[in-house]
């Protein structure tokens, strides 16, 4: 019978249905970006567009090197360079690409083994507009080749196409954003499956203890009780006995264990944005309980009105963090505390 107690209990408390539809969400979503990516990876190019055709950016563009030069500009963030920008010609037109250096290597070595006949090697990539810096470094780089001006500004389009080759681009790039946030609504998933799992370990564990010390049959009678009191917002039942609460692991306290209670109130740069309520025991340990966000005035009213229960539950609880109940809850002063409230709690049975 006590097995299958537990097994309510665990069913009841050590599921987060939050957690899980969360998680099943997240999966979901994670899946369908994924899928969305690699369809989009996976698909075939279209044909590239000659470059000296192009009239606009994000072009799928294409064209033909016979002769190509080192990095002559690059662009570089924090020390980490970003692109670099080479020289190529088809014989006609002078362009500028901008290379990998794995792209540049496996380029040099086919220009290198062009023969004369050759049409030359076909690059592909997305156009992007030639900007004033990197024009005026192009014109620069061209003069320094032929030692002599022959390359300005009033010229430029002259000899260079007005669009440069981005070559680490294509049309199907736009697959790697559904990819990455794919792989980050996974991780979140994951997280929260994280989270529904070690709810459910620590609830099992919570049960595990609490029947280790008290009968477990009375108390299912006592949980099932119709007139016990529920606040929804805090997850807090109050029974007979027992106050539980299920904010993440079930928490299960006796009232006439309970010796100090007061809220905590958490603050983000100086605003409240949550409150619990810390709960210490005649063991000496203290608990959190009842956790609301400071959103909303029934949340605010269901916290107040569950901390004024347990005050009305254990009438001889020192309730509030005030100085004079921080001094009777120290080191020196628990125990005599704790024994104080033993005698005041036989009293009031008798």
């Amino acid at each position: 019978m006590e097995s299958e107690n537990k097994k309510v209990l665990l069913k009841r408390f050590g599921k987060s249905k939050s957690n899980l539809i969360l998680t099943i969400v997240f999966i979901a979503i994670a899946v369908f970006l994924l899928a969305i990516g690699v369809i989009i990876d996976h698909r075939a190019l279209p044909q590239g567009k000659e470059l000296d055709d192009v009239t606009q950016e994000n072009e799928y563009v294409q064209c033909k090197i016979v002769d190509m030069t080192d990095c002559f500009a690059d662009y570089s963030v924090d020390g980490s360079v970003r692109d670099e920008y080479y020289m190529a010609t088809d014989g006609n037109y002078v362009f500028i690409l901008n290379l990998s250096k794995k792209q540049y290597k496996e380029l040099e070595k086919q220009v290198n083994e062009l023969d004369e006949n050759s049409e030359g090697i076909i690059v592909n990539g997305m156009s992007e507009k030639i900007s004033t810096d990197l024009k005026k470094i192009a014109i620069d780089t061209y003069n320094e080749m032929y030692d002599e001006k022959l390359l300005n500004y009033s010229n430029f389009d002259t000899y260079f196409t007005p669009y440069y080759v981005n070559a680490k681009k294509t049309p199907n790039d736009s697959g790697n954003m559904f990819l990455m946030f794919g792989a980050l609504s996974g991780f979140v998933g994951e997280i929260f499956l994280l989270c529904f799992v070690i709810l459910y370990i620590r609830t099992r564990i919570s049960i595990k203890k609490f029947a280790e010390k008290n009968d477990l049959a009375e108390f299912m009678v006592e949980l099932d009780d119709p007139t016990n009191l529920t606040f929804e917002k805090t997850k807090t039942i109050f029974t007979k006995n027992y106050i539980v609460n299920y904010t993440s692991a079930l928490t299960i306290i006796k009232y006439k264990d309970i010796v100090w209670i007061y809220p905590i109130d958490y603050r983000r740069n100086g605003v409240k944005y949550a409150s619990r309520i810390s709960v210490t025991t005649k063991d000496k340990k203290n608990k959190l309980i009842s956790e609301i966000t400071s959103f909303g005035k029934e949340n605010q009213k269901q916290f107040e009105d569950t901390y004024m229960e347990i005050i009305n539950r254990k009438p001889t609880v020192l309730a509030g963090s005030t100085a004079e109940n921080i001094k009777a809850m120290n080191k020196k002063n628990i125990d005599q505390t704790i024994s104080d409230m033993d005698l005041k709690d036989s009293n009031l049975v008798e």
